[in-house]
């Protein structure tokens, strides 16, 4: 650090995550503590993150913050199908959600609609494995479609042919997804 002029790009502080342990939490914390001091400059991608790094020490002058941009795209052309379809593109832990999101769409298993997840299942294999028993308890296995991870070709077809996005993050540094949604037109 003495040596090197280091500058940290920060999306949220790890220690954030849910589902920590309170060891592994304040291990995060301990060790993003001292990278950022040793940071020159931080670079974060929202107003938010900003505020959350002056609770590391690190000095708002020391702080940028840069939103991220998606590139230009036309609208979604939508499903095509008489039941909406649902777009939810991020990984299957904690901090995403997900059970939340499933809690939700049980209490609207009367009405039309059908949704599509992207993204890891394999991040946190336990958490994606209780997401899906929640959706065969709740009785919607045959409505919500687990995608895992998929190439940027195929999530853009995904954006393209959704009707309504939805991300139920409990907290996110930028949601890049949701920028992304929106650059396509989604609701």
């Amino acid at each position: 650090a003495a040596r090197l002029r280091l500058v940290a790009l920060i999306h949220h502080p790890l220690a954030f995550e849910q589902g920590l342990s309170p060891a592994r939490r304040q291990s995060l914390e301990a060790s993003e503590r001292q990278a950022l001091a040793a940071a020159r400059r931080v670079i974060v991608t929202s107003p938010g993150t900003a505020r959350d790094l002056q609770g590391y020490g690190v000095a708002a002058g020391r702080i940028g913050v840069v939103l991220p941009g998606t590139d230009p795209t036309p609208p979604a052309q939508g499903s095509g199908e008489a039941a909406p379809v649902l777009l939810c593109v991020a990984t299957l832990t904690p901090r995403k959600g997900y059970l939340d999101l499933v809690a939700a769409l049980q209490r609207l298993a009367g009405l039309p609609w059908r949704l599509d997840c992207a993204g890891s299942l394999e991040r946190d294999a336990e958490h994606a494995k209780a997401v899906q028993a929640a959706v065969e308890r709740a009785g919607l296995s045959d409505r919500i479609r687990f995608l895992g991870e998929i190439d940027e070709p195929t999530l853009l077809r995904h954006y393209d042919r959704s009707d309504l996005f939805v991300l139920p993050s409990h907290h996110e540094g930028y949601g890049m997804a949701l920028a992304e949604a929106m650059a396509h037109g989604l609701p």
